[in-house]
């Protein structure tokens, strides 16, 4: 899995398949943690509803209206281009982590 910023500025959850996997795409929940990109900053996901295809898109908004706000304000516009995630933050979720 991988969290993306799509052209039209809202974050989106991409699901892959591990080269020796199984092809099944799963409809579960996962905590997703941010760090800004000096690591000073962070701010956690929580129950991210990932759908059973292959692109879930806006995952902000799945966010309450609190936790959207305390978002924006963590976070300036300088930020959310180089955003660094950790999918399946707390091990909540199914997946295999792959490393650059």
């Amino acid at each position: 899995m991988s969290l993306e910023l799509g052209s039209d500025g809202k974050f989106n959850l991409r699901q892959s398949f591990n080269k020796n996997g199984d092809k099944v795409l799963r409809e579960q929940r996962v905590d997703i943690k941010l760090y800004s990109k000096d690591l000073t900053k962070e701010f956690t996901l929580r129950g991210i509803l990932i759908e059973k295809k292959e692109l879930t898109t806006d995952v902000l908004s799945q966010l309450s209206a609190e936790d959207r706000k305390s978002f924006d304000e963590t976070f300036t516009g300088d930020d959310l281009s180089s955003l660094v995630n950790l999918v399946n933050a707390n091990n909540k979720g199914y997946c295999r982590v792959g490393l650059d």
